[in-house]
């Protein structure tokens, strides 16, 4: 688990972190280009510059309180099944 953590510069690209919890993390600068986060926990994580290539997202847990700021790509990610408001769809 991740939760409550500052992870900077991190390449999490082709991992599997299926059920991670990333609860009240601050990621920046993080890489999870081809990275399978099937029901990650993003609940009130803030997200600045992070990169979602690739990445499958589906059925992540998402709160209103978690932040998008600079998502770098999220070119063929796949976010189905993971609730977003309107403001987080257009920030990703």
């Amino acid at each position: 688990a991740f939760q409550q953590s500052i992870v900077r510069n991190c390449d999490f690209s082709n991992s599997d972190l299926r059920g991670a919890s990333f609860f009240d993390a601050t990621l920046t600068d993080s890489n999870f280009e081809n990275s399978n986060l099937e029901n990650v926990n993003l609940e009130m994580a803030q997200l600045t510059r992070v990169s979602f290539k690739n990445a499958v997202v589906t059925d992540a847990y998402v709160s209103g309180a978690t932040i998008f700021d600079g998502v770098k790509d999220v070119e063929g990610s796949d976010w189905s099944e993971t609730y977003l408001r309107a403001d987080q769809k257009k920030l990703l």
